[in-house]
């Protein structure tokens, strides 16, 4: 039975939809204006305080005219709106029809989520869309049933709209009281509807006072908030305003701006021709003058621009050399005064890293005898020492002698010790070689820690962290141009003291800085970078100032200087290498440095002969003095100074002495 209601609605629903189809838009455009025209005529839309409207679809009726009246009347406008949790629609305040609607289910516009709910039970009247309606008041609608459980909640006065084939307009209405009795026991219950009556009259006042309550403060409320609106419009338009004077003012100084351009592009254009005629003017005069030069000198122009620049050139040579001597004079005179200056700037040039290693060691043997114990059998003992040392064992190259190689200056000197102790003790087995190692090993961290704390007591410092001490005891056992880094450490520090004494520097930190600066050395190899940087950043891990790690870390001028002590630090460093005796250097180095010191000096015109004397501490250079003269002769020993510093790597200061002699010879006859 449901199966076949269910199927003539549906055929129903589609024979309705074809009857509408033959409605044309001005056709339903003029039936709804004529439906809610009548219904608004109508005495039940005129008591009617609460309303309940709908958004038309496209092919219901529209009752825009209704939504506008409703609001423009005063009555409390409310739309369905579709809750998704209980599957039905819910009655919703709508004060405005563009700010409170948005598109909802089904692409049916209905009220926003912050709109207020209206208790169904308040509602004076509905107006329901479907599409068809019976005489007695069933309705047929779409299929959802969402309207159904709407209107079966709701008792009142319920108006349907609708369109068919051949009827315009059709509506409905029914009272929403049945008559509970019968016609038979109306006298018997007369008084008892009586007071019926009169209870439903007390609640409907009751219901109408609370209703106009509540429209009183929902009216309230629509007033502060169309109220706030207005003024945020108002700021808004004042804002406005004010940003459009400004802008109109800001146009009016661009236009301004751009009057006062063209005025002054005007005048420079003028300007220019001004200036372009004085130009040629003057161009024609200096042709002018030329010519007349050339005509009373009875020279050509080449030859006396020849002429003059020989002038000018001699002339700047002479003021060039005057000046020279002018400001070494001066600078002689007020030495006292700059000597801080020259300490600390001048002297750092002469700094330079030279870096040469010993890589082996050797042990005496008595006899060959020994060499066949060292090795063990099959070798056994050279690999045992090996692998305990980290040295590598060279047994026949060198006669009656033991070659330990290793780049490890430290462990090289504990493989030294032990193969030396093992050859006095005489009994050689790989147990006894890693005794005799890990016992001199011993001992040699001690020995370095003793260094350590010898170089720092030696300087008078106060005590330093003990992995600072431990890696300048192993500095001892390193080695740069044959002079001990340990030494030439503590030789900086010193220096640095006295140049920070003359200075006014703190003589502590100035030691610790000269004490430190080569300290990367001793973990170069375990560590990639310079021994400056790595060094910096050693001592920083252990507590030391920011002007000690700088002047360790800019002594090789690898980081700015923040302050005096990296300066003093490549003074003092260069000092103490390039003193005589300190380091060493071989025979072929020695050699070429004296014959590019000789050909520097043999590069110069008018030079007749070079000598590089005292171990190339001295170019004495001998000119020819029909070439060059006494001023140039000065100039020339400048030139070579600054040609031999960009051209050459050396230890200390060179100097140049240029030699310009002329003699007479006279015959008596």
């Amino acid at each position: 039975m449901n199966e076949n209601v269910r199927e003539q609605k549906a055929a129903l629903r589609r024979r309705v939809r074809n009857e509408l189809k033959r409605f044309s838009p001005s056709d339903r455009l003029a039936a709804s204006t004529q439906a809610c025209s009548r219904l608004q005529q109508e005495r039940i839309w005129r008591e009617a305080q609460i309303v309940l409207l709908y958004a038309p679809l496209s092919n219901e009726l529209d009752v825009e005219a209704l939504l506008r009246d409703a609001l423009a009347t005063g009555k409390t406008l409310t739309l369905p709106r579709f809750d998704p949790e209980s599957q039905s629609y819910l009655a919703c305040q709508v004060l405005d029809l563009t700010e409170d609607l948005r598109p909802g289910r089904f692409g049916i516009v209905e009220p926003r989520a912050n709109c207020l709910e209206v208790p169904l039970k308040r509602l004076d009247f509905i107006l329901a869309p479907g599409v068809a309606f019976t005489l007695d008041g069933r309705r047929l609608g779409r299929g959802k049933g969402f309207y159904d459980r709407l209107l079966s909640f709701v008792r009142g006065i319920k108006c349907g709209l609708f369109l068919t084939a051949g009827v315009v307009l059709g509506y409905w209405f029914f009272r929403w009281k049945q008559r509970k009795h019968c016609a038979t026991r109306v006298a018997e219950e007369k008084s008892l509807v009586e007071s019926a009556h009169r209870e439903v009259e007390a609640i409907l006042r009751e219901a109408r006072l609370a209703a106009n309550e509540e429209a009183l403060k929902l009216r309230e409320q629509t007033e502060k908030s169309f109220g706030t609106r207005r003024r945020e419009l108002t700021d808004f338009e004042q804002r406005l305003a004010e940003r459009e004077s400004l802008i109109n003012r800001q146009l009016e100084g661009l236009v301004q701006r751009e009057k006062d351009l063209r005025d002054k592009q005007q005048d420079l254009e003028e300007k220019k021709c001004t200036v372009e005629s004085e130009r040629n003017e003057l161009v024609w005069l200096a042709r002018l003058r030329k010519e007349q030069l050339q005509k009373l000198s009875h020279l050509s122009e080449t030859e006396a621009r020849g002429l003059l620049l020989k002038e000018v050139e001699q002339e700047a040579l002479r003021d060039a050399t005057d000046l020279t001597r002018h400001i070494l004079e001066e600078a002689k005179l007020k030495a006292e005064d700059q000597a801080r200056r020259v300490i600390s700037l001048a002297i750092q040039r002469y700094a330079g890293e030279h870096t040469f290693e010993t890589t082996t060691a050797t042990v005496a043997l008595q006899g060959d005898d020994i060499k066949g114990r060292i090795i063990g059998r099959e070798g056994r003992n050279i690999r045992a020492f090996e692998a305990a040392t980290g040295i590598t064992v060279l047994i026949d190259d060198t006669p009656n002698a033991v070659v330990l190689s290793g780049f490890d200056p430290v462990r090289r000197e504990i493989a030294r010790e032990a193969m030396q102790r093992l050859i006095l003790d005489g009994r050689i087995h790989p147990t006894r070689i890693e005794e005799v190692v890990t016992k001199v090993s011993q001992e040699m961290d001690e020995a370095i820690l003793h260094a350590g704390e010898e170089a720092v007591f030696k300087l008078g410092l106060p005590p330093m962290h003990v992995e600072i001490v431990k890696r300048l005891g192993r500095l001892r056992f390193r080695h740069s141009f044959s002079q001990n880094i340990l030494d030439h450490s503590v030789e900086v520090a010193q220096l640095m003291a006295l140049m920070g004494a003359e200075l006014g520097l703190d003589v502590t930190t100035a030691k610790r800085a000269g004490l430190l600066h080569d300290i990367g050395k001793a973990i170069n190899h375990e560590v990639e970078g310079s021994h400056a940087i790595i060094g910096a950043e050693f001592i920083k891990r252990y507590g030391e100032s920011e002007d000690v790690i700088n002047g360790v870390a800019s002594h090789h001028d690898e980081v700015p200087h923040t302050n005096v002590l990296g300066i003093l630090v490549s003074a003092a460093d260069a000092i103490s290498a390039s003193r005589p005796g300190a380091r060493s250097e071989t025979m072929t180095t020695y050699i070429n440095r004296l014959e590019n010191l000789e050909k520097i000096g043999l590069s110069f015109p008018g030079v007749d002969r070079c000598f590089a004397v005292q171990a190339g501490r001295e170019l004495r250079v001998v000119v020819q003095p029909e070439q060059i003269d006494d001023e140039q002769a000065f100039v020339l020993a400048r030139n070579i100074a600054r040609k031999i510093e960009a051209s050459l790597q050396y230890p200390g200061q060179i100097r140049v002495t240029v030699v310009r002699e002329t003699r007479c010879v006279e015959f008596a006859k």
